[in-house]
């Protein structure tokens, strides 16, 4: 019996203030799928092999047709539900908003927490409309 393949969503988000970031997440796919769209750039974390254990992960990326730096949160549908919870996806916002701001100097610190919580919220947004697709 042939298994159903699910569809493959990705949809693009431009970030509205901080330099012009785009998030792109990404439902269904896989990591060999992404290295055809996007060179990653994020040297820092370690290139995990697609493993049905994992909720989700957050990379550093140039998409390849614009090579401008972004970022993709793939959701692993693999992983139950729980790439739909609202601890895997706050989780995930954050490590979008530290990647923006850190790539536009911003440290978190007092002063700026606020920024850091405006695009956490934006973020969060973002990966919800993409998972409940």
């Amino acid at each position: 019996m042939k298994k159903n393949k699910k569809k493959c969503i990705i949809d693009k988000y431009t970030q509205p203030i901080y330099n012009p970031h785009n998030i792109y997440v990404c439902k269904n796919y896989t990591k060999k799928d992404l290295d055809k769209l996007f060179e990653f750039s994020d040297k820092s974390s370690i290139y995990l092999e697609d493993d049905p254990n994992i909720a989700s992960v957050c990379y550093g990326v140039i998409d390849k047709k614009d090579n401008i730096q972004c970022i993709v949160i793939l959701l692993n549908v693999d992983y139950g539900k729980e790439y739909k919870s609202i601890n895997t996806i706050s989780h995930e916002a954050f490590h979008v908003a530290y990647r923006i701001l850190d790539y536009c100097g911003v440290e978190l610190t007092n002063s700026s927490n606020e920024c850091y919580a405006y695009l956490a919220g934006w973020a969060a947004e973002c990966i919800h409309k993409t998972a409940i697709k």
